[in-house]
């Protein structure tokens, strides 16, 4: 049974199609076949860092099965620390719920600030 956030990345991901599929047909300038390859690739972009997002998280829990992504350990390291940051750093707190929204790309969380700000937490006692 899938968890509470594939639910909710698929709907935002719906979304998302929904609105470049929307562009796509307005334009109007490539064919049917050119579209439908378009689309696919713009899909790809927007599916992959949800979707990667998502696995992240599902991988905590021991009884996820899969194959797990390469860099799966350093991903939620960082992850829990953002988490933990947002209690503290409201930059960080607004950064984060602007990617859970899908309002920004997962990279924004990898902001220079952003990044002292983990590793800051991470060598010094502040845990």
């Amino acid at each position: 049974m899938p968890n509470r956030s594939f639910f909710w990345a698929r709907h935002g991901i719906a979304i998302m199609e929904a609105l470049a599929l929307k562009k796509l047909l307005m334009d109007q300038k490539h064919t049917n076949q050119k579209m439908i390859e378009t689309f696919h690739q713009q899909a790809a972009k927007i599916i992959s860092p949800i979707w990667n997002m998502v696995i992240t998280e599902d991988f905590r829990y021991p009884d996820t099965v899969g194959k797990k992504p390469a860099g799966l350990s350093i991903q939620q390291w960082y992850a829990k620390n953002i988490f933990l940051l947002s209690s503290e750093n409201k930059d960080i707190y607004n950064s984060f719920i602007k990617v859970m929204h899908l309002l920004r790309p997962t990279s924004s969380l990898m902001h220079p600030t952003i990044i002292k700000s983990v590793l800051k937490r991470t060598f010094t006692n502040n845990r």
